[in-house]
Formats: structure tokens, C-alpha cells, sequence
């Protein structure tokens, strides 16, 4: 067999399962968060948060806080928060009183996972542009 054409599938489908989905959508809005703190335009005061409760519960929020001078505790402004249903192959974004669905699909052809948000199909960078607009620039 030609070396070239040796696909590793079982990695990438491994890939494809709901909570290595909600590892890829954690690592790019982790990515995304950082590049926003770096614009250095940010009012005084505000920072955002990501806590990470994967392991636990198949969930993360990811926070724009109000870090007040003087404030023990930083005030929530804006959540999204992302939760996985392996069960039922999905992971809810809720924001603002409105709820989306990433969902996934094996593709025998790219030999990858595809992604769909509410339905549509997407790449990593666009479910983290739907979900972390209103939190990264209001």
C-alpha cells in the first residue's frame, strides 16, 4: 500500500465524537478570547473568563465580566455557555435567551468530522464567530 494514501480514520473519527467536538469548539473560543485581549482596546475594567468544566460535566461558559475596582467577585455582563448531550449528538450554545445546536457528521470522503450550527454547515472558526460575537465586541 502506498504510504501516501494510508488514512489514520480511527484518530479522525475519534476525533468526530461529541466530546472531542466540544474540546475543538473549547480550543477554538480559548484561541479567539486571546486574540481579542490582545487588540488592547478593551475598557477598563472589563476581561473575559472561560471556565472549563468539560471534565465534569461536558459544559463551558465562557464570561465577559466587569472587574470593578475594589469588587471581590468580578460581575457577569455577558454568558455563553456550551453543553454536550453525547446522547443525543448535540451541544447547546445558550446566549442572550436564544439557544443554537452544533451537531457533527462523519465524512467517509475527507476521512474528517464535518460541523453543522443549527443545521448549517460550518468550519470551527464560524461556530465561535455565531456564538462569541456579542461577548467579544458589543
Amino acid at each position: 500500500m502506498d504510504k501516501a494514501k494510508r488514512v489514520n480514520w480511527v484518530v479522525h473519527m475519534h476525533n468526530c465524537t461529541m466530546p472531542k467536538v466540544l474540546d475543538a469548539v473549547f480550543e477554538q473560543a480559548s484561541v479567539d478570547i486571546s486574540e481579542r485581549q490582545k487588540l488592547n482596546d478593551l475598557p477598563d475594567g472589563i476581561d473575559f473568563v472561560i471556565d472549563d468544566r468539560r471534565a465534569r460535566d461536558l459544559e463551558f461558559e465562557v464570561r465577559r465580566v466587569s472587574t470593578c475596582q475594589g469588587c471581590e467577585d468580578p460581575a457577569v455582563v455577558e454568558r455563553v455557555k456550551f453543553s454536550c448531550a453525547v446522547k443525543s449528538g448535540l451541544i447547546s450554545v445558550t446566549m442572550s435567551g436564544k439557544e443554537m445546536k452544533i451537531t457533527r457528521q462523519w465524512n467517509d470522503e475527507t476521512v474528517n468530522c464535518d460541523y453543522y450550527l443549527d443545521r448549517k454547515p460550518v468550519a470551527l472558526w464560524q461556530i465561535s464567530k455565531a456564538t462569541l460575537t456579542d461577548i467579544l465586541f458589543w
